[in-house]
């Protein structure tokens, strides 16, 4: 402006109304900020220093020590008393520094979010066990899969009739046998009973299996075996020997028809992980290419035009 520019236009550019350029500007000068040392009525309905005291008395009591404003303000009128907000609540406690974890249960701990990576197969693995429907209403069986993330194949699959460390283990030990396993490898699993059992623990660091934990509580963070398991369970055209029983056929059957059944199905039709012999031959490929590191995806489409 004092080139020559007009007030209202070159407002317009800084993104500003001439009012509050001419509020910020008094006498040729820029007015110091007057926010802070504002003198501001306190509200009419604010609370008396007996009141907050008597409301900090209150939820120190017993009855209200463990519960957050959201429970003790009904609870207080369920009883005919009155004495403020649940916003008013949470600003008192707030300004006496007691607004963190009540009660006694343990506190919830912030956990980082477990992020693996497999540039090749045979790098990282996910497994988990699910329970399938028996041929007895009541009757449960446990299915074992374990999956290699980046190939999407299944390196194990087993039924049990119970959830225990020492299948758990031998499902383990005999995927590690079967794929001829010899550099380490990262096995990603959640916080189960059999996944935390200490003899399964010390048969991984044998054969020198690294461990990879999912968050307490969130199966999003082992979404390929979750998934699995769904395309398992839920598949109308699959063969129906896990849901429903055919004849009594025998678990390890079932469970073989519906992995086949799902691995032979064509990838337009199956989003979900398939079983296809690429598993062995990725790194075959990758070779022949000069090197060059590709996803799961376009080594799957390779594959396939090399081998129909």
């Amino acid at each position: 402006m004092a080139q020559g520019a007009r007030k209202h236009l070159a407002c317009r550019e800084l993104g500003l109304t001439l009012r509050t350029f001419e509020r910020w500007i008094r006498d040729g000068e820029v007015k110091a900020d007057g926010r802070p040392g504002a003198q501001r009525p306190a509200p009419s309905n604010r609370l008396s220093e007996p009141e907050r005291a008597e409301m900090l008395r209150v939820v120190h009591e017993p009855r209200c020590a463990a519960l957050p404003p959201t429970q003790i303000v009904p609870r207080l009128a369920d009883a005919g008393q009155y004495l403020a907000s649940e916003s008013t609540v949470y600003r008192l406690l707030r300004q006496a520094g007691e607004l963190t974890h009540r009660g006694r249960a343990k506190a919830p701990v912030p956990r980082a979010i477990p992020r693996q990576c497999a540039s090749g197969p045979h790098e990282l693995w996910s497994w988990d066990i699910s329970d399938l429907p028996g041929p007895v209403s009541g009757r449960y069986r446990f299915l074992y899969l374990v999956l290699d993330v980046y190939s999407r194949k299944l390196v194990a699959h087993e039924g049990h009739t119970q959830e225990s460390a020492d299948c758990a283990v031998a499902v383990i030990e005999q995927a590690c046998a079967r794929e001829c396993i010899e550099t380490p490898l990262i096995l990603h699993q959640d916080h189960g009973r059999p996944m935390q059992a200490s003899t399964r623990v010390a048969k991984l660091d044998a054969l020198g299996i690294h461990r990879s934990y999912s968050r307490p509580g969130v199966s999003d963070d082992n979404p390929y075996s979750e998934s699995l398991f769904r395309t398992v369970k839920d598949r109308p055209h699959d063969p129906g020997g896990v849901r429903k029983p055919r004849g009594g056929a025998p678990l390890d059957a079932c469970l073989r028809a519906r992995v086949q059944h799902r691995a032979q199905a064509p990838q337009s039709q199956v989003r979900e992980p398939r079983r296809a012999p690429r598993g062995e031959r990725c790194r075959d490929l990758q070779a022949a290419q000069g090197g060059l590191r590709t996803g799961p995806i376009e080594a799957s489409r390779a594959l396939e035009q090399r081998h129909p």
